[in-house]
């Protein structure tokens, strides 16, 4: 059973609904990791994710879907997808109440399901997120927070293998900011850990996304780009940003060079993150176009060079008439 996950009053709600078209249905779907043969599903289990689905109604289902996840980590997401194309996933209630995620409301099932190691954790949150499963991604975040109560973020640090590269000063900046923004939205913030978990899922998930992308590009890493990933610096501005884009106006410039958290900061913020990125991002025609799509006044913010660019400016028209 497929279907769409909300969040209610703090408690995590399963709508189920009949996602997969009935043309589709008895269908085979062809799904290729990217370090392996393609693998053949049924239709009604490729839907299960959303972003298999968006693929097959823009390519057809004949067409191979290839995904930017490794074949372990594919054949444990089929696991999963298998099992909830017919049964839905049990209510976990956030925030949660115990280091047991049964307790927390996951079906036995889905409690054996996510008993993994930590990597595997990491890639699980990462394929959840690449092939839109929201429901995979809560149990897995869940699954995470439950592996980090009662530590410190020292501890955290350690466990998820991040640098402690944040200086003090700066450290507390982000945790004042993140601190008032939580409080204006009458949201709970816990200041023994502040946003350390956060912080170590998000950057763990963007960590192996950027090795996934690199790998997948033929990019061999410099020892400088591997630091970096690892960096708890990177980690805590990016948890910071991602909850309230608005705090690039107070990060440091090497934040704003993020090219991939610019990227997640269009949405929300309707392209106006835009105006906060550092100057050889406003000039990146990928990124200034996927801000115009998010919301055409964020053309104004773009370089001069492009704004000046004819061809680059009807471009953006098309995407938004406002531009």
């Amino acid at each position: 059973m497929s279907g769409e996950f909300y969040e209610v009053l703090g408690e995590g709600r399963f709508l189920p609904s009949a996602v997969c078209p009935q043309t589709w249905r008895g269908l085979q779907v062809s799904l290729r990791p990217a370090d392996g043969e393609a693998v053949q599903v049924s239709a009604e289990v490729a839907c299960v994710a959303a972003g298999v689905k968006r693929s097959l109604l823009e390519n057809g289902t004949e067409a191979e879907v290839s995904l930017p996840v490794k074949k372990a980590t594919l054949s444990k997401v089929l696991e999963y997808m298998k099992h909830h194309g017919t049964t839905p996933p049990g209510d976990i209630k956030t925030p949660l109440i115990s280091d047991n995620i049964a307790e927390c409301g996951a079906s036995r099932w889905d409690a054996k399901f996510i008993s993994v190691d930590r990597p595997m954790l990491v890639e699980l949150l990462y394929a959840s997120n690449a092939l839109d499963i929201p429901t995979l991604n809560l149990l897995a975040k869940a699954k995470a927070s439950t592996m980090m109560f009662g530590k410190s973020p020292d501890q955290i640090r350690k466990d998820f293998n991040f640098t402690n590269d944040l200086p003090q000063s700066e450290e507390g900046d982000i945790l004042r900011m993140v601190q008032d923004m939580r409080r204006h939205r009458k949201l709970p913030f816990d200041e023994d850990v502040g946003i350390a978990p956060t912080t170590a899922i998000l950057g763990s998930v963007w960590r192996l996304a950027e090795a996934h992308s690199a790998s997948q590009e033929q990019q061999p890493s410099t020892s400088a780009a591997a630091g970096e990933r690892g960096s708890w610096r990177q980690g805590s501005w990016r948890a910071a940003v991602v909850e309230d884009w608005r705090q690039l106006e107070h990060a440091p410039p090497e934040v704003c060079a993020d090219r991939e958290l610019l990227l997640a900061a269009l949405a929300p913020s309707q392209g106006v993150a835009l105006r906060w990125a550092a100057p050889e991002l406003r000039g990146d025609r990928g990124l200034v176009l996927a801000a115009v799509a998010a919301g055409g006044g964020s053309l104004a913010h773009a370089s001069d060079e492009l704004r000046a660019d004819r061809a680059f400016v009807l471009e953006a028209l098309r995407l938004d008439g406002a531009a």
